[in-house]
């Protein structure tokens, strides 16, 4: 697996570009779990998954040319990867529901008693119920930023909203986790 380097990616979209399937191999192998996780945001099934996010690099594949002229690649695999996803749900007049099950959460303690570990586990599951609370869209945002680490122009891009957008869908995602993870703790002591 490569590096997160741009300049490494720069070089395979321009060897990409001139129809080097090796830089292409790599290229996908990089992208390939990142792209396949943000459709689960949209999609649940894992066939019409591989599907959705073989369609995204064939489709770049096929416009190879243009790839040097795309500012941000990872946007644009993301935008990508949306539009199908939606395209498909459309096709079968289906609605995304986003799951959270594997959403990573790690809490440290000093402490790893049994007691601590059930607590933990407990605290895990309180902030994935939680989480999966959110109105699917605030839901999405929040994962896009918190999980898949996108800045909130990115995600405005992606889901073809302002920025401005992005950002109060994050206030309102973490009050409303704060106030039921809060009141969760609170009714724990």
């Amino acid at each position: 697996m490569l590096m997160d380097d741009s300049s490494i990616i720069v070089q395979l979209i321009q060897k990409i570009a001139k129809d080097d399937e090796q830089a292409f191999a790599k290229f996908y192998d990089h992208f390939y779990s990142t792209i396949y996780r943000f459709t689960t945001y949209f999609v649940q099934c894992e066939d019409i998954n591989r599907e959705i996010v073989s369609d995204v690099f064939f489709n770049i594949w096929q416009s190879r040319k243009k790839l040097p002229e795309v500012e941000n690649i990872r946007a644009y695999l993301y935008s990508a990867a949306r539009n199908r996803a939606i395209y498909y749900l459309k096709q079968r007049k289906v609605y995304p529901v986003t799951e959270t099950d594997n959403i990573p959460i790690t809490i440290v303690t000093d402490n790893e008693t049994p007691e601590n570990i059930l607590l933990n586990n407990e605290l895990k599951k309180k902030i994935r119920e939680s989480v999966e609370m959110l109105p699917e869209k605030c839901r999405l945002i929040f994962l896009m930023a918190k999980i898949e680490g996108l800045k909130y122009r990115e995600i405005a891009r992606i889901l073809s909203i302002s920025k401005k957008t992005v950002n109060a869908q994050m206030v309102i995602a973490l009050k409303k986790l704060g106030k039921s993870i809060g009141d969760y703790l609170s009714a724990m002591t």
